[in-house]
């Protein structure tokens, strides 16, 4: 029945208005005041301006989810007014935020961490946003601005433009685009002005406070639209917003203490060390109040502990100490390769879900599934493209180490293709259990490779003992641990550990540089505390 309605509705499908073009602007606009919007940012690919966005503080960007675009690495514009006179500046994103829930127009919201934070000045500011889950009213007078095409067909412009549009009642926007309009989670606007490509992410202000991101518009027809503009309404997302930024998930300097430890390449095709930086969040560990002597000493000998992020980039790797799987035994485990290479593990938890650690969405990369593989040289198996990466929102280096890949078609159930099972219930697993953990990374820390999928038993760990070996980097709550002189290393990321046939953990961090006789347990991201997520997820598209 949902298929034949978007069948009908064919002729209002929505075009997301993100565009990889540079010189565009908002349609029947006119030139704003020069940085008279020090909050307007231009996401960037590759130098050239991709979507919209603004500040909503020194180290976050507001824009619109759809503008990441499968992994593309985006670079944050502020400061801008003519994008054709380069006195901007550029900062990188550390991270991407998208919210959990999003898929296609739904849910079009995204946060972007920052680099470094942006500095305040004449032409760099950032705005407000709703403190409260109000609806605008219908006929209020706002604006929307940004560098996106003037018309569908017409002249560009690298200059920020801006407009007026007035805010429509909800029920005429229900109306007018039906099942694509979420009367809860989305508002519209127009007046015969309004957005176009290259817009997408940026915000619609009324009252100087921006209360929507713009999202969608009727497909082709920027001119003269039949239906309003559509954006995604901030105040119903304040929760998950207030989560990401907040002060035990931001990064800035002042409260987070940033150790650049040398160690062994995380990517197993680069074999000069690499610097991995690791921040430390000084809530974690009781040091929001001045530093003391005491407390930096201690994370000084921490850092010998320091733990290593498991991803790989190479490929023919495996299990420490393990075995070879039984050629597919574990229909469930999935290689995801960058190119053709393998980079991480993850498995099955649904025809169109893998999970895996958010850790090996590595700032934007575009990754690709392979399920159904034993030997990664043997080509007989099935590449899936991955449609959309939900990333935990609370995900920061080694906490909430967990990801969902929405596959871009569902896997077909075979012999050597099948999902596994995830906890019902937020339950620990005992200490001693016996459970397994395979992949494709390195067997050792500096020893031969395989492509074959390998595998090995290893004991799970009591609590106690994990957060008396890891110290502040393990979660009681939301984090396992197993060892047993079998493990993970490099390329092991993402994959599942499997207690009697169900997937409680996701493979996480080990003790930098010593897969072969770690000090330390192994950890894992513990699936089950992070049901509630997991369900909104899968179960809002099925």
């Amino acid at each position: 029945m949902v298929f034949t309605c978007l069948l009908l509705f064919a002729a209002l499908l929505p075009c997301l208005s993100h565009s990889a073009s540079v010189n565009v602007g908002i349609v029947n606009g006119t030139e704003a005041e020069p940085h008279s919007r020090p909050y307007m940012v231009s996401l960037q690919e590759n130098g050239k301006h991709h979507c919209g966005g603004f500040l909503v503080s020194e180290s976050f960007v507001m824009s619109a989810a759809h503008c990441w675009n499968n992994g593309a690495n985006l670079t944050v514009v502020i400061g801008a007014h003519d994008l054709d006179n380069y006195n901007y500046y550029r900062i990188p994103v550390k991270f991407y935020h998208i919210y959990p829930g999003y898929r296609r127009l739904y849910n079009d919201i995204m946060l972007l961490q920052l680099e470094k934070p942006a500095q305040r000045s004449k032409t760099v500011e950032w705005i407000s946003i709703p403190k409260t889950n109000k609806d605008v009213e219908a006929n209020t007078i706002c604006s929307v601005a940004g560098w996106g095409k003037i018309s569908s067909e017409g002249p560009l412009s690298s200059r920020l433009l801006e407009a007026d549009v007035s805010v429509i009642e909800t029920k005429k926007c229900k109306s007018d685009w039906g099942q694509y309009f979420s009367e809860s989670n989305m508002l519209c606007a127009g007046s015969g002005r309004g957005f176009c490509q290259g817009d997408s992410g940026g915000p619609l202000v009324c009252n100087n406070i921006a209360v929507g991101v713009v999202s969608f518009f009727e497909s082709g027809n920027c001119d003269k639209p039949t239906v309003p503009n559509v954006y995604t309404k901030i105040s119903q997302f304040l929760p998950w917003i207030k989560e990401i930024i907040n002060e035990k998930s931001r990064v800035f300097e002042e409260e987070h203490l940033l150790l650049d430890v040398r160690t062994g390449s995380a990517c197993g095709e680069l074999t000069s060390p690499t610097m991995l930086h690791i921040i430390f969040s000084l809530t974690e560990v009781n040091l929001h109040s001045p530093y003391s002597t005491m407390a930096l000493i201690s994370l000084l000998l921490l850092a010998a502990l320091l733990p290593q992020l498991g991803h790989s980039a190479s490929v023919n790797v495996g299990i420490v100490n393990g075995t070879e799987a039984k050629p597919h035994s574990r229909p469930y485990m999935v290689s995801l390769q960058v190119g053709t290479q393998h980079f991480c593990g993850g498995f099955l938890v649904s025809e169109q879900f893998v999970m895996t650690a958010a850790h090996c969405q590595n700032h934007g990369m575009n990754l690709t599934v392979v399920i159904g593989a034993h030997d990664l040289d043997n080509y007989n198996y099935y590449r899936i493209p991955v449609k959309f990466y939900h990333v935990y929102p609370g995900y920061r280096r080694l906490y909430n180490d967990i990801m969902l890949l929405e596959l871009e078609k569902p896997a077909q159930r075979s012999r050597t293709v099948e999902r596994i099972s995830i906890p019902k219930t937020n339950k620990d697993v005992k200490a001693n259990t016996i459970c397994s953990v395979a992949g494709w990374g390195k067997i050792s820390s500096e020893g031969p490779s395989s492509s074959r999928l390998l595998e090995a038993d290893v004991s799970v760990i009591e609590t106690k003992k994990c957060k008396s070996d890891w110290g502040q980097y393990f979660s009681e709550s939301n984090m396992l641990c197993a060892g047993s002189g079998h493990g993970f290393c490099q390329g092991d990321s993402g994959g599942p550990l499997v207690c009697n046939n169900i997937a409680v953990g996701v493979v996480s961090f080990f003790e930098s540089g010593n897969c072969d006789k770690p000090t330390v347990p192994n950890v894992y991201t513990k699936i089950s505390q992070f049901l509630p997520w997991i369900k909104e997820i899968i179960n809002d598209l099925q």
